[in-house]
């Protein structure tokens, strides 16, 4: 490879004492070796720091008070010494070549287009599931299609939810054109800043190769605080939607609309359904399935919950 930069593994860390030494080790183990690991204590309140210590010789270390996944993110883009940045959740692990196959990709990107501006590109792998000691977990295909324009990939994006925080690589600067993660966002840091680099002309090359295991446990964010996901989820969804409404068709907002009604979220459904011009009957049609669809799942989710954590919802 001639393109060899700096890249900065960014591990955020909130009382992930039972994860975090896992999630270090992986980004220490990683095959491309021109890293920097930079591990951020968002005021755990339990050992977490006890497990950082050990690794202080091979990573850099900041405490802080606790604000959120985006604040930790944004200190850690002021403080990175690297030129892209990769963002390693404290309770996943990246796959040995994760960084290697991604700046892998960015050469090829430079072979094809010597001229290009290579910091335009965010990168995205798959992902694996993973329980809470480790084992593989069943999961659907997440497959990413070929996008015809920026819109397109914009608009499905949005209904698929599928870019993984930890699966992109991106460069330092494209996250300090868009004036870093909005601090405001508790859950939905990563699909905020993805649909603005979208929308700011950012090109995301797609690999499907799965380079990162995904941790699914009962202390994680979408499992302990799931009200709050599904509100800024739905409140997210429903500004952007009119943000892209005059440059998406009927067909998109159709299925926008059907997309949300399916995963609960009645204000972005409803911003899609109005501005929706075709066959409103045909519509709400789709919308009555959406509502069914979503009971089922409803049910099946919180006796698979119940069954596997004793969480109710």
């Amino acid at each position: 490879m001639k393109y060899e930069p700096l890249v900065t593994i960014i591990i955020p860390v909130y009382n992930g004492e039972q994860y975090v030494k896992y999630a270090i080790e992986s980004a220490l183990n990683q095959t491309y070796k021109n890293i920097e690991i930079l591990v951020v204590n968002d005021g755990s309140e339990d050992g977490s720091e006890d497990v950082i210590k050990h690794y202080t010789d091979k990573v850099r270390y900041i405490k802080k008070e606790n604000g959120g996944v985006s604040s930790v993110l944004n200190i850690a883009i002021r403080e990175m010494k690297g030129v892209w940045l990769s963002w390693l959740s404290h309770d996943d692990m990246y796959m040995p070549a994760k960084i290697e196959e991604q700046i892998k990709r960015l050469n090829e990107i430079l072979e094809e287009n010597p001229d290009c501006d290579i910091e335009s590109y965010v990168l995205s792998c798959q992902s694996k599931r993973i329980d809470e000691k480790g084992n593989l977990l069943p999961r659907g295909s997440s497959y990413h299609p070929e996008y015809k324009d920026g819109i397109e990939l914009v608009a499905k994006e949005i209904c698929r939810y599928t870019i993984g925080g930890c699966t992109v690589l991106a460069a330092k600067s494209a996250y300090e054109k868009m004036g870093g993660f909005d601090e405001g966002n508790r859950t939905i840091s990563d699909a905020d800043m993805w649909f603005r680099l979208m929308l700011a002309g950012y090109k995301f090359d797609f690999s499907n190769n799965q380079l990162v295991l995904s941790r699914y446990h009962k202390n994680m964010v979408s499992v302990k605080r799931i009200s709050l996901v599904n509100t800024e989820k739905d409140d997210f969804y429903s500004k952007s939607i009119k943000k892209i409404r005059d440059k998406t068709d009927n067909e998109m907002l159709f299925k926008m609309a059907v997309a949300m009604k399916s995963a609960g979220l009645e204000q972005a459904s409803l911003s899609a359904a109005e501005v929706y011009t075709g066959d409103k009957r045909t519509l709400q049609k789709a919308l009555n399935k959406a509502v069914i669809k979503r009971q089922i799942k409803s049910i099946l989710r919180t006796v698979y919950r119940k069954a596997r954590w004793g969480v109710k919802s």
